[in-house]
């Protein structure tokens, strides 16, 4: 200050020598234009309230002023208990005061950089603040266990109070780092002059000019530029002070700046693993898809082949089937006419010699009407082997399905079965009564079949004409066991019996004939039993031709 006046004698300078927390506290208050202060304070006043430095204090104790000030840890030379800054866990220690960068700042960020805890480390501390005694009276007297001091003050002490320096020993000392002064951690920047953001440029600039230009003093203090403060705010970081000190609370803030990298890197994470889980959802969808979509199309495939081998197999049955049967009813047509012959013959001949005797009469008439339906039914067979067309006439419900019954009736199946109709008898069909005869007579047998081990057996023939009276429903139902999906859905294309003894083919050809007259034969499952529908179209009658004059 004194070289500033000597050298600006126009200008009035006022100075003051505060502590360091009063001098922040100024600095915030804009008291001064100009200030001399620690590097720590500095980078604080710099971030928070704008101040710009000019010069940095250089020490002919260190040829560089980005490294001229540390902290020296002293203990009593005979208190063997320390060799270590961590051996003063839970000790007492003094220091001049905790605002001050060299000395108590610069053991914190030491004892931070090794994972302590620096707000629960020493068991207690006692400062100073400049005032007597001093710290290394404090040490030296007993009243703390170890003393945290400004590197070169226990030099600057041995020489203005003639301390002994033998009554102290230094904790970790460092070497080769360049001061020239016992201490105990890393070197940060020298005092720093710098002005106030709203200080005058002018005066700034003659200022800054006097203050570098000024020769050492006679100890050999001058002033430099220095601009390296990257310690100090690694250390403010570290340590959670200063303009860092927000990251003490828990705020948003505050994990970004602790954690930002992570954050960085969990985030990084986080998105490789979505872009992995989607283009591996994607792949996976993608090829569920062909696979399903190529599963489906075996599945069809299979199916295909499967139902056009059932289709040839039944195919080339109805065929062996449909030889034989024209061989049969050749080679049964002659014996059939011989048996209505013969039962002719044999009333004619009964009637003659011992007169009429009605029991003869009914039992030679029943053979020959039995004899004349496998005529029938023969003629039939003959007239699909020769591919002839099918009878059209009209068949009145009541008369088709009285001819089942009694048909029906006179086979084993019909043992312990109750059977019921219910319909109109004039109702009339179109078709071939002989063919819708049989369907009925097959139909029934399937019912008696699927009720065989059933202690009550109902079996019920109903029919009925839609509103428009152009078809004719009949439904053949039973109260037999209930039926499984795969028996049911192979009603639809039969290709083998569900009874032992037969063939498969009844219901192909009770199919065929319904069809071969325009109708349907469809089925429906019951709680108990099955119901077999056919749709018949229903008789035309067809009005008389008109009756032209001349």
């Amino acid at each position: 200050m004194a070289y500033l006046r000597e050298t600006l004698p126009q200008l009035q300078f006022h100075a003051e020598v505060l502590p360091p927390g009063d001098l922040s506290r100024a600095i915030e208050a804009k008291r001064f234009d100009f200030v001399f202060a620690d590097s720590g304070l500095f980078a604080v006043a710099s971030s928070k309230f704008g101040m710009r430095d000019i010069g940095m204090q250089t020490s002919p104790r260190s040829a560089d002023p980005s490294q001229g000030v540390s902290s020296t840890v002293i203990v009593r030379a005979d208190d063997n208990r320390f060799r270590k800054i961590e051996d003063l866990q839970k000790a007492t220690v003094a220091a001049e005061s905790q605002d001050s960068l060299g000395g108590w700042t610069v053991i914190q960020g030491v004892l931070a950089d090794r994972g302590y805890d620096i707000d629960d480390f020493f068991g207690q501390v006692i400062f100073t603040r400049g005032e007597i005694p001093d710290v290394a009276t404090l040490v030296r007297n007993g009243y703390a266990d170890a003393g945290i001091m400004k590197a070169c003050d226990l030099e600057r002490l041995m020489l203005e109070h003639n301390i002994d320096a033998n009554a102290f020993r230094i904790l970790e000392p460092q070497s080769g780092t360049g001061l020239r002064c016992l201490h105990s951690a890393p070197l940060y920047p020298d005092v720093v002059f710098a002005s106030a953001r709203e200080a005058d440029p002018e005066l700034v600039k003659k200022i800054s000019i006097v203050l570098l230009s000024k020769p050492p003093s006679e100890e050999g203090y001058a002033w430099s530029i220095g601009t390296n403060f990257a310690k100090v705010d690694e250390l403010f970081r570290t340590l959670r002070v200063g303009y860092y000190e927000y990251l003490r609370k828990a705020n948003w803030q505050a994990i970004w700046e602790n954690y930002r990298f992570a954050i960085f890197g969990l985030l990084a994470v986080a998105l490789f693993a979505i872009f992995h889980i989607i283009r591996t959802n994607r792949l996976v969808h993608l090829r569920t898809a062909q696979l399903r979509e190529a599963l489906v199309k075996k599945d069809a495939l299979e199916r295909e082949a499967r139902t056009s081998r059932e289709r040839l197999y039944q195919m080339e049955r109805a065929g062996v089937v449909s030889q034989m049967s024209a061989m049969l009813a050749h080679e049964v047509r002659q014996p059939v006419y011989a048996l209505s012959n013969f039962a002719g013959g044999l009333r004619m001949y009964i009637n003659k010699r011992y007169g009429n005797d009605n029991i003869v009469q009914e039992t030679t008439e029943a053979i020959a009407n039995e004899a004349n339906r496998i005529s029938d039914i023969v003629e039939k067979v003959r007239s699909y082997a020769k591919q002839q067309a099918a009878k059209d006439v009209r068949i009145e419900m009541g008369d088709l399905v009285n001819s089942a019954l009694r048909t029906f009736n006179h086979s084993a199946a019909s043992e312990g079965i109750t059977i019921t109709t219910e319909g109109d008898k004039a109702t009339a069909l179109s078709g071939d009564p002989l063919e819708l005869e049989l369907v009925l007579l097959n139909l029934m047998k399937n019912s008696a079949a699927a009720m065989a081990n059933q202690a009550d057996k109902q079996l019920s023939v109903k029919w009925e004409q839609n509103a428009s009276a152009d078809t004719v429903f009949i439904r053949v139902e039973d109260n037999g066991p209930q039926m499984s999906d795969d028996a049911f859905n192979s009603l639809a294309c039969p290709v083998q019996s569900m009874k032992a003894e037969g063939l498969g083919i009844g219901l192909s050809l009770c199919r065929t004939i319904v069809e071969r007259h325009g109708g349907q034969l469809s089925f429906e499952r019951r709680t108990r039993g099955l119901t077999a529908v056919l749709s018949l179209p229903a008789f035309e009658r067809k009005a008389p031709p008109a009756t032209v004059k001349a």
